[in-house]
């Protein structure tokens, strides 16, 4: 009885773990890591990186990539991220910080991210990107929460792809639009941007529950001798 009480225990726990480790939601507290960009000849080939339709032709070229690097945190799950030194004119201070990206230049002035309400979400809803900004030499609120463009894309929701493990990869692809009458003088202009990374659990659980389960393994086996004296 003891023995068959343990299986159906480790049962459980195993179901478990195997639940979390493979969840396609993102939990609170998660941490999503940012690649850094990789620059080539004609501009960014891969990593992470900011861009914008400069030419208006609905595409965009490596040219009008900018390369991006994770700040003090990368995306926290759950979490409003706000700014970390004020953006300005000019390319980054040595002294610069931001929490999602760390600062960049781009068109000779100073941007960044942060958003004003938690990215949330999963593979299959996508994640909540409806609070992402985007400040920009000394402009500090321009909101890049809609103006979806191109097949696929929704307002708001960037496309999240990842296979639920934590400590494995993610790609994160978001698209919006400038607002009409922005003050940057890029009214109406797309941008576009592209993440890759990996997610970290915000509490190391999978790593807990197999220490659990091999003590419970040694119980079980130890349950099994007993039974057979």
């Amino acid at each position: 009885m003891k023995s068959q009480s343990l299986k159906l225990s480790l049962t459980a726990i195993l179901s478990f773990s195997t639940l979390c480790a493979h969840a396609t939601s993102v939990n609170f507290g998660d941490q999503l890591t940012i690649n850094s960009g990789v620059i080539g000849e004609f501009g960014v080939v891969g990593g992470s990186y900011f861009a914008a339709d400069i030419d208006g032709n609905n595409a965009i070229s490596d040219s009008e990539k900018t390369a991006l690097h994770q700040g003090t945190e990368g995306f926290i799950i759950g979490v409003i991220q706000g700014t970390g030194t004020p953006t300005h004119d000019g390319v980054p201070y040595d002294t610069d910080w931001n929490r999602i990206t760390a600062p960049y230049a781009w068109f000779g002035n100073t941007g960044q991210e942060y958003t004003t309400s938690p990215i949330t979400g999963s593979t299959e809803t996508g994640l909540d990107f409806s609070g992402f900004n985007w400040p920009w030499n000394g402009i500090e609120d321009i909101p890049f929460g809609t103006g979806a463009w191109g097949e696929g894309f929704t307002d708001g929701i960037a496309n999240f792809v990842w296979d639920g493990v934590y400590g494995h990869a993610y790609t994160l692809d978001y698209r919006t639009t400038v607002e009409e009458g922005s003050p940057t003088g890029f009214s109406s202009v797309q941008f576009e941007y592209h993440f890759e990374g990996t997610v970290v659990s915000a509490v190391p659980i999978p790593a807990a529950i197999w220490l659990f389960s091999s003590g419970m393994i040694g119980l079980l086996g130890f349950a099994k001798r007993k039974h057979h004296i």
